[in-house]
């Protein structure tokens, strides 16, 4: 183009942008960097449960953007639950945990107003489900214990206290139960008890119940529920066979001195 007309444009710009026929082309606004707050779960939560990420970012102009839960992979962070941020500036994302005490993060998008930004990295800890938990003999005893003493306790009476050697007893008869297949109560239960110094002995049984429902199961029966809430009795044993959920509770206990002529 000649340098002559190059001049005149140049002179008519510069003219019209004076008389403001022209306007300079308007900047683009500039991006800011939220900060972004995490709430997360206090407790240690249940594995392949819901767990839930609340917080806030500390600008309107992340309001509407994109905002996810991101969790720690082997090959980086990888987003596995969306949503958007809210007219309060808030979100709230609820995800599914995993079998692993994970590290997580919630990310907030970049879009025309913002640049991308994270908050805190935090790890969740998780716990096998109790349910998926194998019942173990011992784990068993344990429950069965407690929740008998939880309704002993609540009819005002004292807790009982578990004998090693009563549930030896107990538990060669839920194995006898469980074998011959043979559900019925033991003939010498009570002879076996007040050899160990006991005055007398109860017995209970069940079957086919969880642990922690059986216990519940005998305080609905009236003759189970008057075993398990005899005054006089002092201690436990228990015995649970998996195979076929046969479960023995035995008593031992001691006659008042009243009642002793």
């Amino acid at each position: 183009m000649p340098r002559k007309l190059i001049a005149l444009v140049t002179g008519l710009l510069t003219a019209a942008l004076m008389l403001g026929v022209v306007s300079p082309a308007t900047a683009a606004p500039k991006k800011v960097t939220p900060k972004v707050s995490l709430s997360t779960p206090k407790a240690t939560v249940i594995q392949w449960s819901t767990s839930t990420f609340k917080g806030k970012v500390n600008t309107k102009k992340a309001v509407g953007a994109k905002v996810s839960v991101q969790r720690k992979t082997t090959k980086g962070w990888k987003d596995i639950k969306k949503g958007k941020v809210t007219k309060k500036r808030t979100y709230t994302l609820h995800f599914q945990t995993n079998s692993k005490n994970s590290l997580y993060r919630v990310k907030v998008h970049a879009n025309k107003k913002i640049r991308i930004a994270y908050s805190r990295t935090v790890r969740v800890k998780t716990k096998p489900d109790p349910r998926d938990i194998p019942w173990t003999v011992e784990r068993a005893q344990a429950q069965i214990v407690k929740d008998t003493n939880a309704f002993r306790v609540s009819q005002g009476l004292n807790p009982v206290t578990i004998d090693s050697r009563i549930s030896k007893i107990a538990q060669d008869w839920s194995d006898h139960m469980a074998r011959t297949r043979d559900f019925q109560h033991s003939k010498t239960y009570n002879d076996q008890i007040r050899a160990l110094g006991y005055d007398f002995a109860r017995e209970n049984i069940a079957m086919g119940h969880s642990p922690d429902e059986v216990v519940a199961a005998w305080f609905a029966s009236p003759g189970h529920r008057a075993a398990m809430l005899d005054p006089r009795v002092t201690h436990i044993g228990v015995g649970f066979t998996a195979s076929g959920k046969y479960y023995t509770q035995n008593f031992g206990g001691f006659w008042p001195d009243e009642d002793i002529e």
